[in-house]
């Protein structure tokens, strides 16, 4: 009963993020297709590691520093235990699923969360940017 509730307040999150990352020169986010309906469960951004003096991990640290939660949500499928060993696949072996894994980074996104608390993603995003940049 709660669903559309609880859709439209993540949607009002996403559009904060879209919004505030748009014109980002230090990461890419994952878009939607035109005419598909997502229900954006996960808010994923992939970090230009070329730009940044870190990696993702470190990016994840410092978001931890600074009371944000996010994480890794999806490893490529070469790169789990069961495929990489039964087949003797390595991480390079596909190298834009590789790189693209190496950049990603889910960001919070709940129907728990307000744009107040989207805007603190936001800003400690922007801090770790402008300490990082290279």
């Amino acid at each position: 009963a709660r669903l559309p509730e609880m859709f439209e307040r993540r949607m009002a999150i996403v559009n904060h993020y879209e919004e505030s990352f748009k014109n980002s020169k230090y990461f890419t986010t994952l878009k939607v297709k035109a005419g598909v309906l997502s229900s954006r469960h996960l808010y994923q951004i992939f970090l230009d590691l070329e730009k940044l003096t870190i990696d993702r991990n470190q990016f994840i640290v410092e978001m931890h520093e600074r009371n944000i939660g996010c994480s890794v949500n999806y490893k490529p499928v070469h790169m789990l235990s069961y495929y990489a060993n039964k087949y003797g696949l390595k991480p390079q072996d596909f190298p834009v699923a590789y790189n693209a894994f190496l950049g990603m980074v889910s960001l919070p996104l709940t129907a728990k969360m307000n744009v107040s608390d989207a805007q603190d993603v936001v800003e400690a995003i922007d801090s770790i940017i402008k300490k990082y940049t290279k």
